[in-house]
């Protein structure tokens, strides 16, 4: 990490010849192609089928000759929509080897909601799980642009994985080569947006921002991942941070083990069986290594170390899950779906700052941005993080005013995230500027208040969120999920108050509630809870 003292800006380390600058899908056929056969790559908990390299070898392959044939190439694209599968990857890789762009989409949304993302896109052909077809049917006739729907389940719709893959006798696979592209122009991935502010909006990513994503996992400061690893993968991989570590996995010859849906018996009994060596997590997942009783039933020893991302985590849950792990690292990574990856790691090496989010990766530049005066900050200066280099996102389909919107006149992303730096460089992140709460004019961190209400054992989630007060213009609420029964609001504010500001406090109470709302990654919808808190005041 270099630090330039006159113009203020972070850079990450070079890349420079740590890999070849081609596609995505030729970095991974030659990575499948030359491991193990008969290693498993990927294996489905609960049930327990394996996927090998040799498997997906072929079966990638086979079904990029598939899209030779029913023509579908370099500047089309397929949308795979589904829950955490071992076949959710075949389509996939045979995509990134055509040069096809891959659309992935949460199995979670609605009718009218794939009806608006797919008309951005325009997918010739759609692979998903039986129950998303379910929600397809309805827009098949409005949808003329699609080829063809190809189910991975047992009930065909249009198409099945299986039998398409059945249809393509040419089984030569030495011959087979994947695609030269551009990897700095040549879309790759057409991700969503999470939305938990505004409409979710598709982004357009490069090939070269698999290739970062594979430098820095593969790194020993950073990512630390190698052929000897098992990774749990409950994570969806249709979200940017669930797609990194399943596609990084296959490039380090490494095995994930792939959930479905998150059951925490199932899980750790996952990690206990396979023996995982890596948890990829959240911070609900977080906070169940930090408090359920649960832990005591399994062997976890294997665990060496454990990965959260998606949402600011708390200091005081970091340190219980690493006094509960005795043998792993507990780190943080940073990214946004418009960087297509990681874009800030803890160093491997690093375990002494838990609120960090760690250093930019590989080719990134970074500064903290005073967005009232225009300057570059220094150390320990909060302001908006901005983010430059290889991995940003080309734009938003059919939304140039929000993709001009997204970068400054240099070029850097804005991330609006509130951050800030010390003099090593290590990046924190405060809030999202637009989930600060605004208290007479003082801005208020939720994440700092949540921090403070999570150390109570008796707390098992919360969510801070605004709201809206006639003198001080909003409020801090605080929606609590209990973890026993022995706390009482009154307790709770008194504790957190205590420990705040006057300009922090919680004047705005506390909602015991019985869930938090999420999204499909486990970010809580912050905007359904501000709405609920906007209610109290009628």
């Amino acid at each position: 990490m270099v630090f330039c003292d006159e113009n203020k800006v972070l850079y990450g380390p070079s890349s420079l010849n740590k890999l070849p600058l081609v596609s995505t899908g030729k970095l991974l056929f030659e990575k499948i192609k030359n491991a193990p056969k008969k290693k498993a790559a990927l294996i489905n908990e609960p049930s327990g089928v394996q996927m090998n390299y040799e498997d997906l070898l072929i079966q990638s392959v086979k079904l990029a000759k598939y899209f030779q044939n029913v023509g579908v190439h370099e500047g089309d694209t397929i949308s795979v929509i589904s829950e955490n599968t071992t076949k959710f990857v075949i389509p996939v890789l045979a995509a990134l080897y055509q040069g096809v762009a891959v659309n992935c989409l949460s199995h979670t949304y609605t009718t009218g909601e794939f009806a608006r993302l797919l008309n951005h896109t325009k997918p010739k052909l759609i692979f998903c799980s039986e129950i998303v077809q379910l929600k397809l049917k309805p827009l098949r006739e409005r949808a003329p642009y699609i080829n063809e729907i190809i189910t991975f389940g047992e009930i065909p719709y249009e198409g099945m994985l299986e039998q398409i893959l059945l249809q393509v006798t040419d089984n030569d696979i030495d011959s087979f080569q994947p695609k030269d592209v551009n990897p700095y122009d040549t879309i790759a991935l057409i991700l969503t947006s999470s939305g938990t502010t505004g409409l979710p909006k598709s982004v357009l990513l490069p090939h070269i921002c698999s290739r970062q994503s594979f430098i820095f996992m593969s790194d020993k400061d950073y990512g630390h991942m190698n052929s000897n690893d098992i990774s749990s993968l409950v994570v969806p991989v249709t979200h940017p941070f669930g797609l990194i570590l399943l596609t990084s996995v296959l490039y380090t010859n490494s095995t994930a083990v792939i959930m479905g849906k998150f059951q925490p018996e199932c899980y750790l009994n996952a990690i206990q069986k396979h023996k995982i060596t890596k948890l990829y997590v959240v911070p609900t997942i977080m906070n169940l290594l930090a408090k359920s009783d649960l832990l005591e039933n399994y062997n976890l020893e294997s665990v060496c170390d454990i990965v959260c991302a998606g949402a600011p985590l708390s200091v005081n849950i970091s340190k219980v899950v690493k006094e509960r792990f005795k043998f792993a690292k507990v780190r943080q990574m940073y990214g946004l779906t418009e960087l297509g990856t990681g874009a800030s790691m803890q160093l491997w090496n690093n375990q002494k700052i838990l609120s960090s989010v760690g250093k930019l990766i590989h080719d990134l530049e970074g500064k903290i941005w005073d967005r009232e005066r225009n300057v570059a900050l220094g150390p320990y200066q909060k302001g908006e993080l901005l983010i430059k280099g290889p991995i940003s996102m080309k734009g938003y389909i059919d939304n140039k005013e929000e993709t001009d919107a997204a970068f400054d006149d240099e070029g850097f992303l804005r991330t609006g995230d509130a951050a800030y730096y010390d003099d090593d460089g290590n990046i924190y992140i405060v809030d999202r500027f637009k989930e600060l709460i605004k208290y007479k004019g003082f801005q208020v961190a939720p994440a700092e208040i949540e921090s403070l209400l999570l150390k109570n054992p008796n707390v098992r989630e919360c969510a801070v969120v605004p709201k809206p007060d006639e003198k001080a213009g909003e409020v801090p609420i605080a929606f609590v999920v209990k973890q026993g029964s022995n706390v009482t609001e009154r307790e709770l504010v008194q504790e957190v108050n205590e420990q705040l500001s006057i300009n922090k406090r919680l004047y705005g109470g506390i909602v015991f509630v019985d869930e938090l709302p999420k999204n499909s990654f486990g970010k809580i919808l912050r905007n359904s809870l501000k709405l609920q808190a906007a209610s109290y005041c009628k």
